[in-house]
């Protein structure tokens, strides 16, 4: 922890942004590799890219998120050894010397007694707690699990930051090849994407596309079924609370929106579509029934409380096994499993608070405009006869 505060007073009023030169050419004369441990083995020697390699190890020594999570590595090893010596014998010494010095008063037992009396004390304990309850080994396994933890939170920082700066940097190199490429074609070539990336650029941003259509597609199956263009906005405001539990535990677990994520996203539309809908529909059934607005949508949130607890909760514990995957393709597993598992968490704890709430001012205001028209058609009624 000292070694992160200490990098951290480099940024200051003195403080000079570091500057790299580019190199002139793709390719160049390979540099020195990097330590072998350090985020798997320096794949990006691959690139024989001095600049590259260069930038990366700048950004390992000045990067403070690396440098904390190192230290919480130390402090999470330090920790497992004082755990393991619990099961050991402890063993303790004492010594010491006191001096007594007594003042004569002329009494018979003042004058039997020694003034000046020194005591010395020499002593030695040994205790060892044997472990019958499993309570140390405990502790162990659990500091263990810790230090490892800690050890994933490195790897997955220095990972994050290899790839981050990698990305910037051959992007950039990117960039200048094709203006070079641009500048010495003649007249009428020109240079193309292929295989993945022109894939990836033929795609480009049709992932919000298909949440639009998808959003499009459950309004419109739910404003033919209930007959009105306003009711199905009720549960169309309840899906946006599925995406603040998939977002934070993205953002806080520092996992990727890569493409299994965002099928994810498209499967949480329709899993928090369901938990509205149950409650629209029998909110609905009791407005017609004669119940007011306000205790029609309390009544529905209190008998559908159930149901959304039973079927929300039987998911989120199947796709448990995603979440916690491990092996080949878990990257891909855990990616669809974090997103969806989060976000029917906060839509199942936030559908029941919202939703009803939702409902209500949607129903009040679409029934304020028929009013009006309820009324005019009334007088026209009534002049007719």
């Amino acid at each position: 922890m000292a070694f992160a505060a200490l990098s951290a007073c480099k940024v200051g009023p003195d403080f000079q942004r570091p500057t790299a030169s580019v190199a002139p050419h793709w390719i160049d004369e390979p540099s020195a590799p990097l330590p072998q441990d350090s985020a798997a083995a320096a794949w990006w020697t691959v690139f024989n890219d001095p600049t590259l390699d260069a930038l990366i190890a700048e950004a390992y020594h000045n990067n403070l998120s690396l440098q904390i999570a190192g230290a919480r590595v130390l402090e999470a090893q330090a920790q497992l050894k004082v755990a393991i010596r619990e099961l050991f014998p402890q063993t303790q010494a004492l010594g010491g010397q006191i001096e007594k010095q007594h003042q004569s008063r002329g009494t018979l037992l003042s004058q039997n007694l020694d003034p000046d009396l020194t005591t010395r004390e020499v002593g030695f304990n040994l205790s060892w707690e044997l472990d019958f309850w499993g309570k140390f080994r405990r502790g162990i396994e659990a500091d263990r699990a810790a230090m490892m933890a800690s050890l994933a939170a490195y790897d997955s920082a220095l990972v994050s930051l290899t790839a981050g700066v990698a990305n910037a940097y051959l992007n950039i190199r990117t960039l200048q090849q094709r203006i070079l490429v641009r500048r010495t074609l003649p007249p009428g070539m020109h240079s193309e994407w292929t295989a993945m990336s022109y894939q990836e650029k033929l795609a480009g941003n049709s992932a919000y596309l298909i949440f639009a259509l998808a959003l499009l597609l459950v309004y419109l199956v739910l404003a033919g079924q209930y007959g009105s263009w306003v009711t199905p906005a009720a549960v169309i405001l309840g899906i946006p609370l599925a995406l603040l539990g998939t977002a934070g535990a993205l953002l806080g677990l520092s996992v990727a929106n890569n493409l299994y994520t965002q099928i994810g996203l498209v499967l949480l539309i329709a899993l928090s579509a369901k938990n509205a809908i149950l409650i629209v529909e029998v909110a609905r059934e009791l407005r017609e029934a004669g119940q007011s607005i306000h205790d029609a949508a309390v009544e529905a949130a209190r008998k559908r409380f159930r149901p959304i607890i039973m079927t929300s909760f039987a998911f989120i514990l199947g796709v448990v096994p995603l979440v916690l995957a491990k092996g080949a393709g878990a990257s891909a597993r855990a990616s669809i499993g974090i997103a969806v598992f989060s976000g029917m968490l906060a839509s199942t704890c936030l559908a029941v608070l919202f939703v009803p709430s939702f409902y209500v001012i949607l129903q009040r205001w679409q029934e304020r405009g028929r009013a009006p028209h309820a009324q005019g058609a009334a007088a026209v009624q009534a002049q007719r006869r």
